[in-house]
């Protein structure tokens, strides 16, 4: 999914993020006030502070999409990259919150209205996994690394209210500290996910290439092509959800500028066709002669 199609996608999937975490905010905040648990009415502060992620994705996709100029002739994609970094610290915080809370935090005090506060955790947790799936399904159909981030702190929110539940749980049941592992367990694969998310975040920074199945297809593509006779020195990288493509591509040495100029045409149409995601191509045009010719 690709331009203005991949943008509404985002947006439409954010909104949906923006109205569960108000919904869970309130319902939380008011069961934990009127159940007298702590630590739902904790969570319920924790959701609607989870609205600056979300305003992270809006920020950072409506920058990204920014035309290029004189000082940015590439363009803003970064902008994206640069919300992903954001959301993913505010996971690694979280999770690394709740590894150092589970080793300072004793026996949960007693609460009143447990199915009340039973079954607004457990709507918490059915609404996150929810967006969740949806927002990781639109983040893989955009290819937007934002989107992928913001789906895992959803993730991350389900993790940590079913460790809400599971203390609540031991706490009816009169057993101790059960909550506290729990709570660490959940903290450390939080931990995990955005140690994941930051190194790919550093993969776009140090300009790694694309994938191997994008370079195989515009090779593929250059082969099928019969006035192509090579292409060689193929380099690429991400920025965002753009990938940016060069490579020398060798033609007959007889050709006219203008045929040349109707292959590259066609070429960089072929290939930005059988991608997915945005792509900024640039051919270098070269006589086919022996001493041109290059491994690939």
């Amino acid at each position: 999914m690709k331009g203005k199609n991949a943008i509404a996608e985002i947006y439409r999937v954010t909104i949906w993020g923006t109205a569960g975490n108000l919904l869970l905010s309130i319902c939380k905040t008011a069961a934990g006030l009127i159940g007298g648990s702590a630590a739902v009415l904790t969570d319920g502060l924790h959701s609607l502070s989870d609205l600056a992620t979300d305003g992270a994705v809006f920020t950072g996709t409506k920058l990204s999409e920014k035309a290029p100029d004189k000082m940015h002739p590439y363009g803003h994609r970064w902008w994206e990259t640069l919300s992903t970094l954001a959301i993913s610290l505010v996971l690694f915080a979280a999770g690394a919150g709740a590894v150092v809370k589970s080793f300072s935090s004793g026996k949960v005090s007693s609460f009143e209205s447990p199915a009340l506060v039973y079954s607004v955790t457990l709507f918490s947790i059915a609404v996150k996994e929810f967006l969740f799936r949806i927002t990781e399904s639109a983040g893989r159909k955009t290819s937007s690394s934002a989107l992928h981030a913001n789906a895992w702190h959803h993730r991350s929110d389900a993790l940590s209210s079913i460790a809400v539940l599971a203390g609540l749980i031991m706490t009816n049941m009169g057993i101790a500290y059960a909550d506290s592992i729990a709570a660490g367990l959940v903290g450390l694969m939080i931990i995990i996910a955005s140690m994941k998310l930051i190194g790919g975040v550093f993969r776009e920074f140090s300009n790694t290439a694309a994938g191997r199945r994008t370079l195989e297809t515009v090779r593929q593509i250059s082969r099928e092509d019969p006035d192509v006779g090579q292409i060689h020195k193929l380099r690429s990288r991400n920025i965002g959800r753009e990938i940016f493509l060069d490579f020398h591509m060798l033609v007959d040495p007889q050709m006219s500028v203008q045929k040349a100029h109707e292959i590259t045409d066609r070429i960089e149409n072929k290939i930005a066709e059988s991608l997915t995601v945005p792509v900024n191509i640039t051919i270098h045009i070269e006589p086919d002669l022996e001493d041109k010719r290059k491994d690939e």
